[in-house]
């Protein structure tokens, strides 16, 4: 085995994308995950979804990040791929799907 560092070739060869705390305007979902509701006094196969993160392009090329505590939206996004579609973004933790 040979060890040899390759973080600075991997830096080199990924690009990067900048990421803005808080924004608003048009953004797409680039990415999203559902963070279930855990209950340890239940049978955690029965967890209720609880609140969505999602990574939003911006019209601009940066990125943002929203954690969106909505059980009907985490319930929609175990439902149906919500990838690729646009999102109005209002106050840092406000969002409204366009569609």
């Amino acid at each position: 085995f040979v060890h040899e560092q390759v973080t600075d070739a991997a830096r080199a060869a990924q690009a990067t994308v900048a990421v803005v705390r808080a924004a608003t305007g048009t953004a797409t979902v680039a990415s999203y995950t559902v963070s279930p509701l855990k209950d340890p006094s239940k049978d955690s196969s029965k967890d209720e979804a609880s609140s969505v993160a999602l990574i939003l392009d911006l019209e601009d090329g940066r990125r943002t990040i929203r954690v969106v505590p909505d059980p009907e939206l985490a319930e929609r996004a175990m439902r149906e791929e919500l990838c690729g579609q646009l999102v109005e973004l209002a106050s840092p933790d406000a969002l409204r799907f366009k569609s």
